[in-house]
């Protein structure tokens, strides 16, 4: 009999460890595929944070170049001002200027409109009023692209957002999953007890059974 219960009692702890083993490789396939999937997630996330990054810092790069070019002088943004449009691809005509009143040789003109007959229709105007319509001009193409800057830090903003969402959910999860583990085990280790308690108290019966026998 002794030989037995000991047998049992082996048995039973042999099945509770294979239990416990296989609860073991259970959680850690569960959290290998949680933190696969997440790695998936954070990926994808990473490259169109990355791909907004790029897009913010090519908007940047032109409206911070555009707003140089509104502050320049007069006579330099007029000189810039188209290839400024051509960067931004915005088209537009070309003006010939001259300013109001010039002293001699000391304001820029286009001395074959001023002299040729050929360009006898072409009109003048001064620099500082033809800069201020340009620099307008220039201004409202610059919009679309603040407009559009603006929603691609918006973008950003719930993108690192929607990251740390996902990292604390993938922590909630993680942590969920390890707790029902944990008491699945525990569920196992009471099953265990109290099957070994009732084998010890059964053995324990028989034993006392054989004893009366003997009295008697």
């Amino acid at each position: 009999m002794k030989v037995q219960a000991q047998h049992t009692e082996t048995q039973i702890k042999k099945k509770f460890k294979k239990l416990h083993q296989f609860l073991e490789e259970e959680e850690e396939a569960r959290m290998a595929a949680l933190r696969e999937e997440e790695e998936q997630k954070r990926r994808m996330m990473e490259e169109k944070m990355e791909a907004v990054s790029r897009e913010i810092a090519a908007l940047s790069h032109t409206v911070r170049a555009t707003e140089e070019e509104l502050r320049a002088e007069d006579v330099s943004f007029l000189h810039n001002y188209k290839a400024a449009l051509q960067e931004r691809k915005v088209e537009t005509t070309t003006l010939l200027l001259q300013p109001a009143d010039p002293p001699p040789l000391k304001q820029p003109v286009c001395l074959v409109c001023r002299d040729s007959r050929t360009h006898t229709n072409h009109r003048f105007r001064p620099i500082d009023e033809a800069a201020q319509d340009l620099r307008e001009e220039l201004q409202k193409s610059l919009q679309p692209f603040q407009e559009k800057l603006k929603l691609f830090e918006e973008v950003q903003v719930k993108f690192d957002q929607t990251a740390g969402h996902m990292k604390v959910q993938a922590q909630h999860t993680e942590t969920q999953i390890k707790e029902q583990f944990k008491k699945l085990h525990q569920f196992l280790e009471e099953e265990e007890e109290a099957r070994m308690a009732a084998l010890r108290e059964e053995e324990e019966q028989k034993r006392r059974m054989m004893r009366r026998r003997w009295r008697l």
